[in-house]
């Protein structure tokens, strides 16, 4: 990547997190192959297949920006899309990656099925803390 003066690189794979032994590996040696490359993870990354660890190894690679795909904020959609997003878990990463310095946004779709005004309105009132 020095050859080229590769600085930034944008990784588009909706299921890069999907297998985790295998993003950790391709983070890892991204980061053996480069002493400063900035990685922005814009497709969204799957909640359900991300863990502390796994943010720790993006950090060090050098993912600045994480997209974190929710679809909704509210549990009981979410149920019936069968996503099953932990809610809570997504709240713990993104609060975890902004820790760590990354730049975290989040993926939600309104007006799926099942989802009313009011449904929407109450699912973006976050716990405190």
């Amino acid at each position: 990547m020095r050859h080229f003066d590769v600085q930034q690189i944008d990784i588009l794979d909706d299921n890069f997190t999907f297998d985790t032994g295998r993003a950790k590996e391709i983070l890892i040696r991204l980061q053996q192959k480069s002493r400063k490359l900035h990685i922005n993870l814009q497709n969204g990354v799957r909640v359900d297949k991300m863990d502390e660890d796994l943010l720790i190894h993006m950090k060090k690679a050098g993912v600045f920006k994480i997209g974190f795909g929710i679809e909704s904020a509210n549990a009981e959609i979410q149920k019936n899309l069968r996503k099953h997003v932990d809610l809570e878990k997504a709240v713990f990463l993104v609060r975890k990656a902004r820790s760590l310095g990354i730049i975290t946004y989040g993926f939600f779709i309104l007006g799926l099925p099942g989802d009313t005004p009011e449904r929407m309105r109450r699912a973006w009132i976050l716990p405190s803390g």
